[in-house]
């Protein structure tokens, strides 16, 4: 299966959530405006088999014109956010999954793709510590059960200064963007490998 997104915006912060204020010297999380239905353009897919020589999805990113494609690499890092574990070093495509136990995401009718920002985003972008520009895919699971949903979400970090959403003063302004790519339902938590996300 391939996923693509839209393309992201070279103009703009986010694709589904545009910083309001591009003009102003700072620029700040909550000056994004995030498109409250944004949950609702991801895909879903039933029956996903995770694990060693189980399905495969390849996540495609940027696919404007002149621009050059990166995807999944076919490398998957577990990661609890704010733990001082840097990630630096990581390849951009790297599949980035966050430990279960310590996050989870369910996508309720209270859900939306702001809090994840927030979350991915926090501590000025210390919260994916030290992690360098590139085009990365988050795994966020619902649960830390064996039916569990995995969330996926394509992050763009631009600006050498991590995933923070934010632009200050004299700084180019920052591309960071976040778009949600989709669910696979029910694959169980922990059980995406890397060989799950390379064709």
């Amino acid at each position: 299966m391939i996923i693509k997104n839209a393309s992201w915006s070279t103009t703009n912060p986010a694709v589904d959530g545009n910083a309001g204020n591009l003009s102003d010297n700072t620029t700040t999380p909550s000056d994004y405006v995030f498109d409250p239905n944004s949950l609702e353009y991801g895909v879903e897919v039933l029956g996903f088999r995770g694990g060693q020589h189980g399905d495969k999805v390849n996540m495609i990113f940027d696919t404007s014109a002149g621009a050059s494609t990166i995807q999944s690499n076919g490398q998957l890092i577990n990661y609890t956010l704010n733990s001082g574990t840097t990630l630096n070093g990581t390849s951009s495509g790297t599949v980035i999954a966050l430990n279960s136990n310590s996050h989870q995401f369910s996508d309720n009718a209270s859900a939306n793709l702001s809090q994840v920002a927030t979350l991915l985003s926090g501590f000025n972008g210390a919260a994916l510590n030290l992690l360098g520009d590139g085009q990365y895919t988050i795994v966020i699971y619902s649960s830390n059960t064996s039916d569990a949903d995995a969330h996926l979400f394509n992050i763009r970090v631009h600006g050498g200064d991590g995933f923070d959403l934010r632009s200050t003063a004299g700084q180019i302004i920052d591309n960071d963007a976040i778009e949600y790519m989709g669910v696979l339902r029910e694959v169980g938590a922990g059980i995406l490998v890397g060989d799950n996300f390379t064709l």
